[in-house]
Parts: structure tokens; sequence; C-alpha cells
């Protein structure tokens, strides 16, 4: 009896990453840019197109970056345009907090490197078929903006 369980735990134990890799979210869209001696010129401005086929469901967007020891602030300050495929738009600016009211890094600290999930927008609603665009824009008052790794942008299914 003891070895049937035995061979049952195995088995289960075994398909146990099978089973987490398949309840992961799978981006409908994925781009991004990882930054030249990590360092993000002000006028480079991230632009992706994405397209949207599904106007039943609702969309999470979703920004991934990583900084590291040089990042000056304790925000990452941008604009966010998303145009629409009829000519419309939806713009803001935003200035993500980094670190709590401790002053530690809210993201995942590896090394002299912290990686941050930043949600700009959760259940939205696209109501429009075709090409959508996100547009970018780095707002730290200075030229360039140290310190930062990467900016990627994901397009998940919500669950909103």
């Amino acid at each position: 009896m003891k070895s049937v369980f035995k061979i049952h735990f195995v088995c289960l134990f075994a398909m146990l990453p099978i089973l987490l890799a398949s309840c992961e979210k799978k981006s409908q869209f994925f781009a991004g840019k990882t930054f030249e001696n990590s360092t993000w010129n002000r006028f480079d401005i991230l632009e992706y197109d994405f397209d949207i086929e599904n106007t039943a469901k609702n969309y999470d967007f979703i920004l991934e970056t990583t900084i590291n020891e040089q990042f000056p602030i304790e925000i990452l300050p941008l604009n966010i345009t998303i145009y629409y495929p009829n000519g419309g738009k939806r713009s803001r600016d935003y200035d993500f907090r980094l670190k709590d009211a401790e002053k530690n890094w809210k993201g995942i600290v590896d090394g002299n490197k912290i990686k941050f999930e930043i949600p700009i927008n959760r259940g939205m609603s696209l109501n429009q078929k075709g090409i959508y665009q996100i547009r970018i824009e780095n707002k730290y008052t200075k030229y360039n903006l140290s310190g930062i790794e990467n900016m990627y942008f994901f397009v998940y299914f919500s669950d909103k």
C-alpha cells in the first residue's frame, strides 16, 4: 500500500510544474524595449500597435520594468496614451510609486535590480475591433532617466 501511495505522490509531484505552467495567464500581446546603458531618453517614445478581435472580453494592460541602484527617484513618471481604431484616444499622466511608505521597494528585489509589475488598467472594455496603439512617454524632468533596464507592455484577457 505504501508503494502505491509513493507512486501517486511522485506522479503528482512530477506533474505539478506542468499544472502550474498551464494556469499562467497567456498574454494576448507583448512588446518591449531594453534600454542601452540602462538609460531612457525622454524623447525615446515607446509605441506599439496591437490588434483586438474579441470585443466581448475585457482586458488588462500591464507594464513590467526592471530598474537598478542608479534609478534616481521613487516614482516612475509616464504619460500613456491609447489610440482607438476609430481615431479616438485616451491619455493620462501617471506617477507610479515604486516605494512604499517605509521607503522599501514595492517590486521584487534581486541583487541590485528590482522588477515591477505595474497595472495600467484592469478590466478595460474595448468595444471596437481593429488596431489599437499604445504610446508610453518618459515624463522625467531631466533629459535621461538612468537606472532603468527595460520596459515591457502586456495585454491580457481580464478576469473582471
